[in-house]
């Protein structure tokens, strides 16, 4: 029987894997976490099976960690290994079934006792746990599996590579996805992407990229942590986001469309591409006008107000102030007609900001009275946010200040003995009649005069001796 298949010298392979590694566009930290999975298509790969007759020798796909003992299957301590086989063919031999599509065949690198290392197993229901995170990954067949690239669409047998614990497992150049495709049949006679062996990344968004290397960054193996973009979504500045995962910098992919990166939910450097009106150059869209903003409002926190415009790559906007908590308003605005702006500015005199303005919070009056309301035998002095206003006599009367509604108000009550702006108990109780009229006196003798006559007569009739 032969050995297996001959494999670079541990430090060209790593070199090699290094190198590629460098210059990739989006280049990972070789911190713990970072690696990278080489996917190679062979015609003739010779497994040998401890304790079988025969070796598998057919088509199939090297797996390999830039890591040693990155795998392992079942025993860590005895089945750990950098490298597994999956099966790219089905074998028959002497009418028994030697290799089923999608078998895993690996070769631990420290052996159980008894057993020879230069030999493989086959793993069954075993998956490749990888060894850092405890995570397997899912190697499959699919006999008719839905695969489009170049404007085609095809239903077509692959090797299907996933890694289902993570939703971004795998990365190449500025694209992240969680499932790796290998071709195991010929697409196209004359295009050499769709040959039998091709790699492809699925990416998050379900499309499929080439990767001509075959050789793509295992990021699901990574935990993510921190992450800054200078720039944002600025399209107009080129800048690179930094993260535990990735370091990658915006680049234009063609004259016209931009990869730009900007922090994820996960906390991680993503791309997202986008078209720019006037080309792309350097990392950045090439401004094509002018930009422009106008302001409503003015930078005026009481009033609502609405800033508008456009960018110089002519992306119009249009921002309205908000509330930024409940005594905070956000104010966008203007400089020189040209730049959008934006502060965050307090409510002035302790306002409260309302549907994007800030309003005078209600206040009530305050108003005080020395001799406690409408004390006429006590001259007092009452004060609001006009003035203070003394009780004071006048002609006839008292003017007595008192509160009413949070301001001073005034009564004139009569008070003959009216004295430094009190009036006196003794004057409080008295009479406002001033003498009968003419017209009163007269009727007031006629009705005594009737009364009199009436006694008269009633008198004369019981004594009749007197007339």
């Amino acid at each position: 029987m032969q050995k297996s298949v001959a494999v670079l010298p541990v430090k060209k392979a790593f070199l090699a894997l290094f190198i590629v590694f460098l210059f990739s566009p989006l280049a990972l930290a070789l911190e713990n976490c970072a690696d990278m999975l080489s996917f190679t298509y062979t015609t003739n790969a010779i497994i040998q099976i401890y304790g079988e007759d025969v070796s598998p020798g057919g088509n199939s796909v090297l797996v390999r960690s830039l890591k040693p003992l990155a795998f392992h299957f079942g025993d860590i301590a005895n089945d750990s290994t950098q490298f597994f086989y999956i099966a790219a063919q089905q074998q028959i031999r002497n009418g028994k079934v030697i290799m089923t599509l999608g078998e895993v065949f690996y070769k631990p690198q420290y052996g159980e006792a008894g057993f020879n290392t230069e030999y493989f197993k086959r793993a069954g229901s075993l998956k490749p746990v990888y060894v850092e995170s405890g995570l397997a990954l899912e190697p499959s067949f699919q006999s008719n599996y839905s695969f489009s690239y170049g404007g085609r669409s095809f239903s077509t047998p692959v090797l299907k590579v996933t890694y289902p614990s993570k939703l971004t497992t795998f990365g190449f150049n500025a694209s992240a996805g969680n499932a790796v495709i290998i071709l195991t049949q010929m697409l196209d006679q004359v295009n050499s992407k769709l040959a039998i062996g091709s790699v492809f990344l699925e990416t998050t968004d379900g499309d499929f990229v080439y990767a001509d290397n075959r050789r793509l960054r295992f990021i699901g193996a990574c935990t993510t942590g921190s992450c800054t973009d200078p720039d944002s979504h600025d399209y107009l500045r080129n800048s690179t986001c930094k993260s535990d995962l990735v370091d990658a910098s915006d680049y234009c992919a063609g004259s016209s469309d931009l990869v730009e990166f900007t922090c994820s939910p996960n906390e991680y450097c993503t791309p997202e591409k986008t078209p720019c009106p006037f080309g792309c150059k350097g990392g950045k869209c090439l401004p094509g006008q002018n930009s422009k903003c106008a302001d409503t409002d003015e930078l005026n926190p009481s009033q609502k107000g609405r800033a508008f415009g456009n960018y110089e790559n002519a992306t119009i906007y249009n921002y309205l102030d908000r509330c930024d908590g409940s005594t905070r308003v956000l104010e966008y605005y203007c400089t020189d007609g040209k730049l959008l702006q934006q502060q965050v500015l307090d409510c002035p005199n302790n306002g409260a900001c309302v549907d994007g303005a800030c309003v005078s919070q209600p206040t009530t009056p305050s108003c005080s009275d020395t001799d406690g309301g409408k004390n006429y035998e006590v001259q007092g002095v009452c004060s609001d946010s006009s003035g203070s206003f003394k009780d004071s006599c006048t002609e006839n009367g008292v003017n007595e200040y008192y509160c009413n509604g949070g301001y001073c108000k005034s009564v004139t009550s009569p008070c003959p003995s009216c004295v430094s702006g009190y009036c006196p108990k003794s004057s409080l109780v008295q009479s406002n009649y001033a003498g009968p009229s003419g017209l009163e006196f007269a009727i007031g003798l006629l009705v005594i005069l009737g009364l009199v006559a009436a006694v008269v007569f009633f008198w004369s009739k019981k004594n009749p001796h007197y007339k």
